[in-house]
């Protein structure tokens, strides 16, 4: 909920998604990647949840 107001989103396929911006990127084109130090904040964020 944002500022009272519930939002609705279309379920999105999110291994298609990053293969997509990926392949872009590969090519040459415009596309969003995660980071190397982004993906290593997640895995410790996950690894911190994990251990309550």
């Amino acid at each position: 909920m944002l500022n009272g107001e519930v939002e609705h989103f279309a379920p999105v396929n999110a291994f298609e998604v990053m293969v997509n911006n990926v392949s872009q990127l590969i090519m040459g084109e415009s596309g969003w990647c995660v980071s190397p130090e982004q993906s290593v904040r997640v895995a410790e964020v996950l690894d911190e949840i994990q251990s309550f």
